[in-house]
């Protein structure tokens, strides 16, 4: 089985499994924005020195890049389709 750990800004851990798992990899880059749904799981060990740490977690059940693999071309598609059209019509 394969999954893959990601670390959110926030120091919660995020995981996710199988294919899922093999898409992100192959498509998210460090940094690169995405929206997890999913659900929270908290676990405890008991670390080498014998103390019980709580670990929380998101599992991921499934995601969705929130950019385009190239960044750069899909922001200068963003700006040329939203700029307005300004084109005189009967003007002399």
């Amino acid at each position: 089985m394969r999954s893959l750990k990601i670390k959110l800004r926030n120091r919660t851990n995020c995981i996710i499994w199988r294919k899922q798992a093999v898409n992100l990899a192959n498509w998210a880059k460090k940094g690169a924005l995405i929206a997890v749904t999913g659900r929270l799981q908290t676990r405890n060990y008991n670390n080498q020195q014998g103390q019980r740490v709580y670990v929380t977690e998101v599992v991921a059940e499934n995601f969705q890049m929130l950019e385009s693999k190239n960044k750069e071309s899909s922001e200068k598609e963003i700006k040329e389709n939203t700029e307005p059209d300004f084109t005189p019509t009967g003007c002399s």
